[in-house]
């Protein structure tokens, strides 16, 4: 799940029918009882979800900075407010694969198992995990009502249908956008050396290369992922990247690698390496080798999540007061264009319905109150009254007292998600990943100035809201995911060839044939199938 700082499936039954929907008006008269002692509703009666108690299990994996605490008060909440209690089946994140797959493939589901899109092609027709088609403009009417006119999501569906409940952000920053993946920079440095903040990607070069003059022990240009994919957001702004990606302009999919222009940026990725510009060990970086760079004061740009740069310039200025790891603008590529990408509504994860569970009205009531605004609220904010009140314009302002508990810590956004469990990472349906309310009633902003030079990019239209990923139909899933493998390999295993300079670039077109060969053409139109299918429906 994604950091919790800046801007961060599947289901079936087709039977179900008539029936559903009479034991379903049959349940939709709430229940009441007492409220806790405190907050608002002390001493008054709550309007519940359910009439009597219920249950759901949910099985899902436990992120390593998540630790999930089923005590917390969003767990409290949903009892008091909708009567339901979460049986947790909890795995660590590095062992939930496999534990997953497993449950998939036997039915043994819990009611609510948390799952990936990419799950669903394999695993649609089983009959385990309840397809949503039938209930989306009824029974799930409060999601319904949120994506319907998202082309994101038309995209996102398997072959027309809806098989998960996806998790969703809703409320990402003070504007209403979620930020993106941003080029981020030392200016502390660039101002300490008089040197200018690029404004292309040429200027980059240069501006890397006099760094690296000014601090020869240095590995400029470096990131948390090691071998093509460190290069990939920087490429999609230069023009394309090597691998499977939606072009923008076409609004197709195409394989980057098989274009002419791909060569060009190569060869600039290779000027990079021999000036010493790229991270001489880029082929196994991590997140821990990256941290330990930029903390050493050895890596001076980064192109991913713009949320790190917070956490980032924190621990520089425990011994450097000036340092300063942020945003810079988007530069413009050898066409003087501009392009980066932004964070939207996500549906690419999210929840499967165990479809042969004995109480589907239930989770089907509870899963879309969870999409209501009260169910987001208290999943995400606390009790209304009691932790936060609403403004004139409904805004959530967060009570300074509660929110006063995490200021001293390194991440209030986490602690305050960890201990409380609200939020993506705690099975929130809608989720505020940025949480601006907290950092009101903490009188911060350490996002502010990323904020500034995203919001002057996207409202320029230089950012494009990052597409869902798309599945190619049941019937060429197999022969594509052995194509893809194939091209896959190819490129991250020949690539770094031609950087380094261990393959001429004389062979480059003999590379080209061989990702053809392997079936990269297929691959392209398998997808570009499935995305108009779906957006025909």
């Amino acid at each position: 799940m994604k950091n919790k700082k800046f801007f961060n499936t599947a289901v079936r039954a087709a039977s179900l029918g008539l029936a559903f929907s009479l034991t379903l008006g049959l349940l939709s008269g709430c229940g009441e009882k007492s409220g806790k002692d405190g907050g608002k509703n002390d001493g008054k009666k709550i309007e519940t979800l359910f009439a009597e108690p219920v249950e759901f299990s949910v099985m899902t994996y436990e992120h390593p900075s998540n630790k999930y605490n089923t005590d917390g008060l969003k767990f409290e909440l949903l009892k008091k407010y909708a009567n339901v209690t979460i049986d947790f089946n909890i795995t660590p994140q590095s062992s939930y694969t496999s534990k997953k797959t497993a449950a998939l493939l036997s039915g043994t589901l819990s009611d609510f198992t948390f799952v990936y899109a990419s799950d669903i092609p394999g695993n649609a027709a089983s009959g385990n995990i309840l397809k949503l088609d039938e209930y989306l403009e009824s029974s799930l009417s409060n999601l319904y009502n949120r994506v319907k006119d998202d082309k994101n999501w038309t995209m996102s569906r398997y072959e027309g249908s809806t098989y998960f409940l996806p998790v969703i952000g809703i409320t990402l920053n003070a504007k209403g956008n979620g930020g993106g993946i941003m080029p981020i920079m030392r200016t502390d440095l660039l101002e300490k050396n008089n040197i200018a903040a690029p404004k292309t990607v040429d200027e980059w070069f240069n501006v890397m290369k006099k760094l690296k003059s000014v601090y020869p022990d240095s590995t400029p240009f470096s990131g948390r992922q090691s071998g093509v994919y460190l290069l990939k957001n920087m490429e999609l702004s230069m023009g394309c990247t090597s691998g499977l990606f939606y072009d923008y302009k076409t609004e197709k999919y195409r394989i980057g690698a098989l274009a002419e222009e791909y060569k060009s940026i190569v060869e600039f990725w290779k000027k990079c390496y021999d000036e010493g510009v790229l991270d001489p060990n880029w082929k196994s970086l991590n997140s821990n080798s990256w941290d330990e760079g930029v903390n050493a004061n050895k890596i001076f740009f980064w192109f991913d999540n713009a949320g790190f740069s917070v956490t980032q310039t924190a621990t520089l200025r425990k011994t450097d007061p000036d340092a300063q790891m942020t945003a810079i603008p988007l530069m413009a590529n050898s066409k003087g264009e501009k392009f980066g990408l932004a964070y939207s509504k996500t549906y690419n994860e999210g929840y499967a319905i165990n479809a042969k569970s004995d109480k589907l009205d239930k989770i089907i009531k509870f899963a879309d109150w969870m999409y209501s605004d009260e169910g987001f609220r208290i999943c995400n904010y606390g009790e209304e009254g009691t932790n936060y009140t609403l403004d004139s314009d409904g805004t959530v302002v967060l009570d300074k007292e509660f929110a006063d508990k995490y200021k001293a810590e390194t991440n209030p956004i986490v602690s305050f998600q960890n201990d409380n469990g609200f939020g993506q990472g705690f099975f929130s349906l809608l989720s505020d990943n940025y949480l601006v309310p907290l950092e009101k009633a903490l009188g911060i902003n350490s996002s502010s100035s990323l904020d500034d030079v995203f919001l002057a990019d996207y409202e320029a239209g230089n950012y494009k809201l990052m597409v869902p990923d798309v599945y190619v139909k049941a019937s060429d899933a197999t022969s594509v995911a052995v194509m893809n493998k194939s091209v896959n390999t190819l490129i991250s295993s020949e690539i770094p060839k031609f950087v380094e300079g261990t393959r001429p670039m004389t062979e480059w077109n003999q590379f080209v044939a061989d990702l053809k060969k392997a079936g990269a053409e297929t691959i392209e139109k398998a997808y570009n199938d499935a995305l108009n299918s779906n957006l025909a429906k």
